[in-house]
């Protein structure tokens, strides 16, 4: 069974604005990486998201091997 976030870390903020998915369950390397995000990375990422809307979220982000960062 999945552990909630812990309140106002990184996760619980991306999660809670939908950045990472409801049912998703990160690694704890992952959730290491996400608490290293400054607070303005954080609120870049989800404002980005709030002006990109859901529907452009849904239809261009998601895993493939195009995307090569």
């Amino acid at each position: 069974m999945a552990t909630k976030p812990k309140p106002n870390t990184n996760f619980a903020k991306l999660k809670s604005a939908g950045i990472i998915p409801a049912k998703s369950s990160l690694s704890d390397d992952d959730k290491d990486l996400l608490s290293k995000l400054s607070a303005a990375e954080v609120k870049a990422l989800i404002s980005t998201k709030a002006k990109l809307g859901d529907d452009f979220i849904k239809r261009n982000a998601r895993p493939s091997a195009d995307y090569a960062f």
